[in-house]
């Protein structure tokens, strides 16, 4: 999966953010995240699962709030909470992928 080849850890346990098209994504899994396993592994491919944060330049995107992510909404809803500054809890890897390709797609 393309995101995971991106990813690299900052010089601790979180991932360095990535940026995807007009947005930047925070892809986060370690022993204080929403991901499974909940554990620190160095490998990002180790993982299953992810907490995922989606940012507009300073603003937080909710995708379930969002029609740019309408087609992933079915996918994603009961991962998000209606908070304004809200992450994505055990994301599936594959939908993490679909994430990125979409953030990939969508234009100005």
């Amino acid at each position: 999966m393309k995101f995971i080849t991106r990813l690299e850890r900052n010089g601790g346990w979180q991932f360095h953010p990535l940026v995807v098209g007009k947005f930047t994504l925070s892809i986060q899994a370690s022993n204080s995240h929403y991901c499974t396993p909940r554990q620190e592994l160095l490998n990002a491919g180790d993982y299953s699962a992810f907490e995922v944060a989606i940012f507009e330049g300073d603003s937080w995107i909710n995708p379930t709030n969002d029609e740019r992510f309408e087609s992933l909404e079915s996918d994603l809803k009961g991962r998000w909470d209606s908070s304004e500054h809200s992450v994505g809890a055990y994301i599936p890897a594959e939908l993490v992928q679909r994430l990125y390709d979409l953030c990939e797609e969508v234009q100005a």
